[in-house]
């Protein structure tokens, strides 16, 4: 958020009076991936799999997770972090499929789509 200060000189016969106002400026900025996960290929024997997702833009986008299309919700096995990363502990077959990673703010949404 921007702020400007602009200043009214306003002079009276004898005295001289200053008066301000504040301006603020508000302003969306769309969202924009800084890091996002590729197509990764995941074993069963693996004890988990970090997935990250990074976006910017103003306000701060929230990052959202879906696979198959469908929302994903934290469990105790799928863990999204505030940070937008996506843990998958102990992966089963079930796991296998599409995922989206979505950065969404009040000025726009942008989705990454790969495959584990």
């Amino acid at each position: 958020m921007k702020s400007y200060t602009y200043y009214i000189l306003v002079v009276f016969a004898e005295f001289v009076c200053y008066l301000s106002t504040i301006v603020l400026v508000f302003f969306s900025v769309p969202p924009t991936f800084v890091k996002t996960p590729s197509n990764i290929e995941v074993s069963v024997r693996d004890r988990q799999v970090l997935f990250k997702c990074l976006a910017t833009g103003y306000p701060t986008p929230t990052i959202t997770w879906r696979k198959d299309g469908q929302p994903l919700e934290s469990d105790t096995r799928h863990v999204m972090t505030e940070n937008g990363a996506l843990n998958i502990i102990d992966p089963k077959f079930s796991d296998e499929g599409s995922y989206e990673c979505v950065a969404q703010n009040s000025a726009g949404e942008i989705v990454k789509l790969f495959w584990s």
